[in-house]
């Protein structure tokens, strides 16, 4: 694709935002209520340790769900791109 580095740039933290949000629904869709609010009270201050933990806790295979999100989004991503350069 013949894109500026401006489009590129942006492109890349739509990429980012749309694999962050899928995660986001897949983790927070797994946890209980009240783990729902102690994962979004680590994130208000900035606790990554802390969450990184809940997470490990409370979410099966976590570090595996996510790849598979990340690369699922990215192939579709990347599919959505390829069509819409062939139009």
């Amino acid at each position: 694709m013949a894109l500026t580095k401006e489009e590129r740039v942006h492109l890349l933290s739509l990429v980012e935002s749309n694999i962050h949000h899928e995660i986001l629904d897949e983790v927070l869709s797994e946890l209980s209520p009240e783990d729902k609010e102690r994962f979004l009270a680590l994130i208000a201050k900035d606790e990554h340790d802390e969450v990184w933990s809940l997470l490990m806790e409370k979410v099966d295979n976590v570090e595996v769900k996510i790849r598979l999100i990340a690369e699922a989004v990215k192939k579709e991503l990347h599919a959505d791109i390829y069509n819409e350069t062939k139009k």
